[in-house]
């Protein structure tokens, strides 16, 4: 049985994004007009502690798009039975990684539905006892250098220990697609 539990004290650095912030206004606007996935996921953990899946807190229109699943869908299922192959890709053992060592990860998943094969770049942030996903599809048109450069200043400002606001703000750069 998984069920959610709040993570340890000392486990994370001051919370960067917290559902809280992520739900307020202008914030939550942003969100749902931003050009790339976004979603929420909280850690499910089994009696001994262990992540074992993630459930969705909260998802934006383009994740909706980009995974063909409406919000009151992804809100009501574990990552695992909405997407099985997470568990064969070594998607959930990342995700897993990030909320267990605290620090962001950024891979392409490669998804086959239908016998289409379409590649997806990821950004994994910390986020409390879970996961802040960002997602974009690459399968037609790759990251522009802009774009990378806005990844690498998140999860440089990230390992660097910026302020707080710095690195919100390097995430809603990003989110707006703003080709800063």
């Amino acid at each position: 049985m998984h069920s959610p539990l709040q993570a340890m004290p000392g486990n994370a650095p001051h919370e960067l994004f917290p559902h809280t912030w992520l739900a307020s206004e202008p914030i939550r606007t942003l969100i749902n007009t931003a050009p790339l996935g976004l979603a929420l996921l909280q850690s499910l953990r089994n009696e001994t502690g262990q992540i074992t899946d993630f459930s969705y807190q909260l998802v934006n229109p383009m994740l909706c798009a980009l995974t063909n699943h409406p919000p009151e869908d992804l809100l009501s299922q574990p990552l695992t039975v909405l997407s099985p192959d997470v568990i064969k890709t070594g998607m959930l053992d990342r995700l897993i990684q990030v909320v267990n060592t605290g620090k962001p990860d950024q891979h392409v998943e490669e998804y086959q539905l239908d016998g289409n094969v379409s590649h997806y770049d990821q950004l994994y942030l910390t986020s409390g006892d879970g996961v802040l996903m960002l997602t974009q599809d690459i399968t037609f048109s790759p990251l522009s250098a802009v774009e990378r450069g806005q990844q690498t200043a998140l999860l440089d400002a990230i390992a660097n220990r910026e302020s707080v606001d710095s690195i919100r703000d390097k995430l809603l750069v990003l989110l707006s697609g703003q080709m800063r």
